[in-house]
């Protein structure tokens, strides 16, 4: 996945992460391979969005 450049006011990137860290998603041997996928995807974009 490849990076954009933000076009958010100052400080929305902070906050966009923070609320993003709070649904990190976390794993165990009853996932799916859809639910991992789809923890893949959602870390994807938060390591786009956050440094």
């Amino acid at each position: 996945m490849t990076a954009c450049q933000s076009t958010a006011p100052i400080g929305a990137t902070d906050t966009l992460c923070r609320e993003l860290r709070r649904d990190l998603p976390t794993y165990s041997r009853q996932d799916t391979y859809e639910t991992r996928e789809a923890g893949a995807r959602f870390l994807d974009v938060f390591h786009a969005v956050c440094p």
